[in-house]
């Protein structure tokens, strides 16, 4: 399921607006609650519509970002249409940022 969870995360399209188009479709009846996905660079493009699908289909996202001022309105959107998420801060650049999470 984690590969399953991966490879559609991937698949996911383009940010084009504020409000996401996607190039594939999720059948309806798809059903994350319960599952957690983590998503890196959140605040924007394929992250960020990432972010805001995998919430509208149940997921509790984890979103994270450089700077936690960046992630705080990907958190505001997924909520504001009654989903759940948590900003946390990671640099990928930084091992030690990584371990921290």
């Amino acid at each position: 399921r984690r590969k399953l969870l991966i490879t559609f995360s991937c698949l996911l399209g383009f940010k084009i607006s504020v409000d996401h188009v996607f190039l594939f479709r999720v059948p309806s009846t798809t059903n994350l609650a319960g599952k957690v996905a983590m998503i890196t660079g959140a605040n924007r493009g394929i992250g960020f519509a990432t972010s805001v699908a995998l919430a509208e289909l149940g997921a509790h996202c984890i979103v994270t970002c450089r700077s936690l001022s960046k992630c705080q309105h990907v958190v505001e959107q997924i909520q504001s249409k009654d989903g759940t998420a948590t900003a946390a801060v990671l640099d990928l650049n930084s091992l030690n940022s990584v371990m921290l999470l």
